[in-house]
């Protein structure tokens, strides 16, 4: 008989013993499973590095059973790799400790903020458990949740940034033209999102957002860089799927000029256990389109921008990868002066793909590849160095990003960011590189 380790959630432990199969031979499944032992003391010691490394190397052992499942998920739960954990409560799907695990995975639900896939977990719990207790429990839950509460007494969810940082070639100009402007900078990002009216239905609920976004730089001010949006959403929340419907406003500031507002449509829709790879895969994609309306000197900015993205996210052990694929087509203005022609109307594709590893808490690290095509359709003509330089503007721009996260509390962490551009052009003015290094500390609530 294994022992297990206690979940503790909202004042109620709640306490499971599951039986380990024998699986291996006698000599090499008694070493794994005093592995797990001597894990789950580690844990009752309150050393959960310890009881991490111990339970995974039974693990890695070849031992597999309900009770070191267990055992993982609540340890992974208490050092809030929440991902992890579901996965080992949902391997317990579909065995005779069912309930226990639907139970327990509405608690990584509802400690992730997914309140309604949360509240689907706890129903089926109260509806088919055949333990009376666990019944109780997962309606206790389901009485306490928040999608019970009134809309203004629901949390919302926040992040706030203060970072530093040197950024060189401020101008993004070609090597063969000055470009030596490099200078420090000083940046601000803070962004809320969360409902404020309950449209009846469950899961159903009217959305307010906004952001804040601020990056001055100490001497070059031409290059300062200031964004505000404030939006407004329509949001339907299912078991594993999200909509959303919003209407956004977003003001753009550069060098202390005010340049551009944005007035946006937005649709979005989010599955979680899209694909082949079971519940661990998350698609979503987007439609929007915005008004663009300039202030007076940028006049050639106005017209239409219109984007569609889709992603793909999945997770597995301590890996966390990504990938986005976007289309962005613009119909503006553009700025003709005399014999000069710029467009300010690129058609573009991009893809960024994105890997992260979480092996050494507190640290997270993560790599960031992306490539993007600008297409400009009406031919330039514009003064150069050498005279005039004219023709269509094609630009092929990589990026390559590498970042160092450190926990320092459940909410806080310091972020450290090297990104390096690379932009080819058919035209000699816009070929550039471009270096940014910063450090930040950052506040999720």
């Amino acid at each position: 008989m294994a022992r297990l380790l206690h979940l503790s959630m909202t004042g109620l432990l709640l306490v499971v013993a599951l039986t380990s199969p024998p699986v291996l031979g006698s000599e090499q499944g008694t070493e794994v499973r005093s592995l797990m032992e001597e894990g789950v003391a580690a844990f009752n010691r309150g050393d959960l590095e310890q009881a991490l490394d111990l339970l995974e190397a039974a693990r890695a052992g070849g031992l597999e059973s309900p009770a070191l499942r267990y055992n993982l998920g609540v340890l992974y739960y208490r050092i809030e790799r929440y991902d992890l954990s579901r996965q080992a409560f949902e391997g317990l799907l579909g065995t005779r400790h069912d309930a226990l695990a639907r139970y327990n995975l509405g608690l990584v639900a509802q400690a992730q903020g997914r309140e309604s896939q949360a509240r689907a977990w706890f129903r089926q719990v109260v509806e088919t458990a055949e333990q009376e207790k666990l019944r109780a429990l997962a309606q206790i839950q389901l009485d306490e949740s928040p999608g019970t509460r009134r809309p203004d007494t629901v949390a919302w969810a926040g992040f706030a940034s203060l970072g530093a940082g040197y950024e060189d070639n401020l101008s993004l100009r070609s090597d063969s033209v000055a470009s030596d402007l490099s200078d420090s900078f000083n940046e601000v990002m803070l962004a809320g999102k969360g409902p404020v009216l309950n449209l009846g239905g469950e899961g159903k609920a009217l959305h307010a957002s906004g952001s804040f976004f601020r990056r001055h730089y100490h001497s070059e001010e031409e290059f300062n860089s200031d964004a505000a949006r404030l939006g407004l959403s329509w949001v339907s929340s299912g078991m594993s799927d999200r909509r959303e419907v919003g209407l956004s406003q977003s003001y753009y500031r550069l060098g202390g000029e005010s340049r551009e507002l944005h007035t946006s449509i937005m649709l979005k829709y989010r599955q979680e256990g899209c694909g082949s790879f079971g519940t661990n895969g998350r698609c979503e994609m987007a439609l929007v389109a915005s008004t663009v309306t300039p202030f007076d000197g940028f006049e050639a900015y106005e017209g239409m921008r219109y984007l569609a993205w889709a992603g793909y996210r999945h997770d597995w052990d301590y890996w966390r990868a990504s990938a986005r694929l976007s289309l962005e087509f613009n119909e503006r203005e553009d700025i003709a002066e005399g014999d000069q022609f710029v467009s300010v109307s690129p058609r573009r594709q991009e893809l960024v793909l994105e890997l992260d590893y979480r092996r050494w808490q507190p640290w997270t690290l993560g790599a960031e590849l992306g490539y993007r095509r600008s297409d400009y359709p009406d031919p330039y003509r514009l003064a150069a160095a050498t005279g005039v330089e004219s023709g269509r503007r094609i630009d092929d721009l990589y990026t390559v990003e590498l970042s160092a996260e450190y926990a320092l509390a459940r909410d806080w962490t310091i972020t450290g960011t090297a990104s390096y551009r690379d932009n080819h052009s058919s035209l000699n003015q816009y070929r550039y590189d471009n270096q940014i290094y910063q450090l930040s500390l950052d506040y999720l609530f």
